[in-house]
C-alpha cells in the first residue's frame, strides 16, 4: 500500500540504498520502483528525481562504466582522495575554480591514500599536514577539472598545523553552513552524508 513520504523519507531511502551491495543499474531500478510504490510530497519527488539524474550521469560515463569490469586500482580509473577536517562542527573547505571543495586531489599510481593527502597538503595548503586519517566513505560525482565522475575516497582527518591556500587553491574557510556556498557536485553529497551522520 502506498504511503506518503517527505524529503527526510527520501534521504533515508537513498542512504539505505547506498549501503546495499547493488550495481548502479540496480540502484536506479530500485529508485524507479520505490518512486512508483510511494506517494511523495513535491519536495520529496524533486529530491528523488535529483538522485536519479545524478546516478544516470554516472551510468552514462564511459570511465565509470568500466569500473564494473576492472579492479579499481587500474591506472585509467581516476581516484580522488579528500580530507574531511572538522573542528567544532565546522568543516575546512577550499576554493578552486569558483567552487568550494574538500582539500585533496587525484591519487597517483602506487600511492596510498594517506600519501596522497600528505602530498596534496604540501602542494595546495602551504605544507599543511593531515594526520589521524580515518576512512569514511566513497562517493562518485563531478569535481572541478574532471569531465567524468571519479571515485572520491573521503577520510576524516586532523591537521597538525594551520593551513593556508597555495597552488590552485585561491581561498579556504572553516564553516558550519557549507550549503550557503557554491559547492561541487560531489561535495554536496559529502556534506549531506556528514550532516546525516552527525559530524556537522
Amino acid at each position: 500500500m502506498a504511503t506518503n513520504v517527505d524529503t527526510d523519507g527520501v534521504k533515508k531511502f537513498i542512504r539505505d540504498l547506498s549501503q546495499k551491495k547493488l550495481s548502479n543499474s540496480e540502484q536506479l531500478a530500485e529508485m524507479a520502483q520505490w518512486g512508483q510504490d510511494n506517494v511523495l510530497t513535491p519536495p520529496a519527488r524533486t529530491r528523488l528525481n535529483r538522485a536519479v539524474r545524478e546516478l544516470t550521469i554516472v551510468l552514462q560515463s564511459p570511465r565509470v562504466a568500466r569500473l564494473a569490469e576492472q579492479p579499481v586500482e587500474q591506472p585509467e580509473v581516476c581516484i580522488v582522495v579528500c580530507a574531511a577536517v572538522i573542528r567544532d562542527k565546522k568543516i575546512l573547505l577550499v576554493e578552486s575554480d569558483d567552487v568550494w571543495i574538500l582539500p585533496g586531489g587525484e591519487k597517483e599510481l602506487n600511492e596510498s591514500e594517506t600519501q596522497c593527502l600528505l602530498r596534496q597538503g604540501k602542494k595546495e595548503l602551504s605544507g599543511a599536514i593531515f594526520s589521524n586519517c580515518r576512512a569514511y566513505r566513497v562517493f562518485v560525482g563531478l569535481i572541478p577539472h574532471s569531465e567524468n565522475p571519479p571515485e572520491v575516497r573521503v577520510f576524516l582527518s586532523d591537521t597538525e598545523n594551520t593551513p593556508f591556500p597555495s597552488g590552485k587553491i585561491t581561498a579556504l574557510m572553516w564553516t558550519g553552513t557549507p550549503e550557503r556556498y557554491p559547492l561541487s557536485n560531489v561535495t554536496v553529497k559529502i556534506i549531506e552524508a556528514l550532516r546525516q551522520d552527525g559530524y556537522l
